[in-house]
This record gives C-alpha cells, structure tokens and sequence, in this order.
C-alpha cells in the first residue's frame, strides 16, 4: 500500500511539474503577443498620422495650384458666383 501511494505521489509531482511548465509557457507566450499587438497598433497609429497628414498637404497643394491655374487660364476655371 505504501508503495502505491508512494507511485501516485510521484506521478502527481509529475503531473504538477508539467502544468508548470505548460503554464509558464503560455504566460511568455501571451507576453510576447501581447508586446507585438501593442507594437502593431503604434504603427498603425503612426501610419494614420502620416496619412492625415499628407492627405491635408494634398489638399493645401492642390488648392494652391488651383489658385495658380485660375490666374493662368482663367476660361477652364469658373468662379463661385459664376456657378450659382
């Protein structure tokens, strides 16, 4: 009897050993998604400022060049009050 209750004891340090290491291994894992997610949305952020960004440089530059283009051909651009 003492032999089989020596065995279970053993097999469930064994057992206990295992779950340890399965769970250490999912915290790291968990840890390190989590790290690359959290880097995935600073870049997307980041690209997001850069697409603002440009996007409001776009309309600056091409209200500008309307501007030089109305100047310069004045019959292909008509004015506002022209229009209504």
């Amino acid at each position: 009897m003492d032999i089989v209750v020596f065995i279970l004891l053993i097999l469930g340090y064994i057992a206990l050993g295992v779950i340890l290491i399965i769970g250490f291994s999912l915290v790291v894992e968990v840890k390190k998604t989590r790290t690359e997610i959290v880097r995935f949305i600073q870049l997307m952020n980041q690209m997001n400022t850069t697409l603002i960004h440009h996007t409001s440089k776009f309309e600056v530059m091409d209200r500008q060049l309307r501007i030089i283009g109305s100047k310069l051909v004045p019959e292909k651009y008509r004015s506002k009050s022209e229009s209504s």
